[in-house]
């Protein structure tokens, strides 16, 4: 049934109430179930309100990693000492002898961690001037522009093939005012050499783990020496642009290298550069196995080519970053390829 229409009615605009006959209910079904905010009522519960809290507290897994490094520094400890007492028991100069090797084991053992700081710092530094570079570039700062300069000539003074480089930019120092200029005069003077040196770095192991793991059946022996000649190839080229990483900065320079891979999306192979690698023929003519060790071969080139990204002190800008299917060329595809190309 319908209500009766309500009566037309008259009110002053002064008047504060406005009484109706009948109270008239509107329905809306779009917006019934929605929660007045103005009035107090409880919001929709949200997205993160329906997920389970997160824990607070110690977590059993790290407390476990603790007490079992705790335990385990103990035990050495007593065995050490208990030894000790040992020698000591049989003969003083015995306990003597063992409390000095232990003296050595000692200072080597700092000696180590003091070295592998350093070449964190070092590393640091290379990332360090590598954002100034960048910074100054992009917004012709003068005072980044020379503050790289200066750490690139301390950087590099101390190293023989530096020299005369080094000289050069010194001649040309004072008359460039540009920072940007300023840069690209010393990313043509100092990293000319050097990326020349890493162009063959890469190379070179490219096709080392290219040809060995083509030629090797067993798999396991695949990964371990594929892990380790890009571990070495990481070292060279961090050494070879001034790092000089230690084991503990090697790691973190290959985890660094991972994840600026997963970033750039380098860990992808394309279709194009398959092709390029095992078509226009020459795929009939390999054996799955050779296959697997032209991808690694491309894999190893890959990582070295963002090493080369981290490594460098100075970005890319007037020089050309080297690109894959030339670093693959006489790594990958062989010398058979090389000299029909040139048939």
């Amino acid at each position: 049934m319908s209500q009766r229409p309500r009566k037309p009615a008259a009110f002053r605009p002064d008047q504060s109430t406005v009484i109706l006959d009948e109270p008239v209910e509107v329905a809306s079904p779009v917006f019934a179930e929605q929660p007045d905010v103005e009035t107090g009522s409880t919001p929709a519960p949200a997205i993160a309100d329906l997920l389970p809290a997160a824990r607070k507290g110690l977590r059993w897994g790290k407390l476990l990693a603790a007490a079992l490094s705790i335990l385990l520094s103990a035990a050495i400890a007593l065995a050490i000492n208990d030894l000790i007492d040992d020698l000591y028991t049989r003969h003083l100069w015995l306990g003597r002898a063992g409390l000095a090797f232990l003296a050595v084991a000692v200072f080597a053992a700092l000696m180590i961690c003091l070295k592998e700081l350093v070449a964190l710092s070092r590393l640091r530094r290379l990332e360090h001037l590598r954002q100034m570079a960048d910074r100054a570039l992009r917004h012709e700062t003068a005072e980044d522009a020379r503050t790289v300069i200066t750490g690139l000539k301390n950087l590099y003074r101390n190293r023989r093939d530096m020299t005369w480089p080094l000289e050069r930019l010194g001649e040309h120092d004072r008359d460039v005012i540009d920072p940007s200029a300023h840069i690209n005069l010393a990313e043509r003077t100092l990293m000319a050499d050097l990326d020349m040196k890493a162009r063959s770095i890469i190379s070179g192991y490219s096709k080392r783990v290219s040809l060995v793991t083509a030629v090797n059946p067993a798999a396991i022996l695949d990964i371990a020496f594929i892990a380790a000649q890009n571990l070495a190839m990481l070292r060279r080229l961090a050494t070879l642009y001034g790092s000089r990483p230690g084991t503990v900065g090697t790691l973190k320079l290959a985890r660094m290298v991972l994840g600026h891979l997963v970033v750039s999306g380098g860990l992808a192979l394309g279709d194009n550069l398959i092709q390029h690698v095992l078509g226009k023929g020459i795929a009939g003519r390999l054996s799955a196995r050779i296959g697997e060790g032209a991808i690694n071969g491309i894999m190893t080139a890959r990582i070295g080519i963002a090493a080369l990204d981290l490594c460098r002190p100075l970005p890319f800008s007037v020089l050309e970053r080297p690109g894959l299917k030339s670093l693959l060329t006489g790594a990958v595809l062989g010398d058979d390829t090389q000299q029909s190309k040139m048939n």
